[in-house]
């Protein structure tokens, strides 16, 4: 989507994973997030953008929004190689239920 003459903002993903806990210390349960990402490919060959992240738990314990982890931040990456790239965000919660900061380095791999 064009949003200035200028400036092109894509890609626009979401996701909505689901997972199930396994081992000693599982949660029982299938618990549900979604996932926003609006981001821009730099003719460097960065990437930048913003993410969003929630959690809303157990569906067998589904609560309100204050009992739900929403996180939101922006993000780089940046390619060491043709192969491999480093990752950087900073998270902050939304909400009582997140945690306040999150900062994030990956080293990432594309096959």
């Amino acid at each position: 989507p064009t949003v200035d003459p200028n400036i092109t903002v894509g890609p626009v993903r979401s996701g909505r994973p689901t997972s199930v806990e396994a081992g000693d210390t599982a949660r029982d349960g299938v618990f549900l997030q979604t996932r926003g990402q609006v981001g821009k490919r730099l003719k460097s060959g960065q990437s930048v953008g913003l993410e969003l992240y929630n959690s809303y738990g157990s569906i067998e314990d589904f609560s309100g929004f204050e009992g739900h982890a929403q996180q939101i931040g922006p993000y780089m990456s940046v390619p060491v190689t043709d192969q491999w790239s480093v990752l950087t965000q900073v998270l902050f919660g939304l909400n009582d239920a997140s945690q306040d900061h999150n900062l994030r380095l990956w080293l990432t791999r594309r096959f």
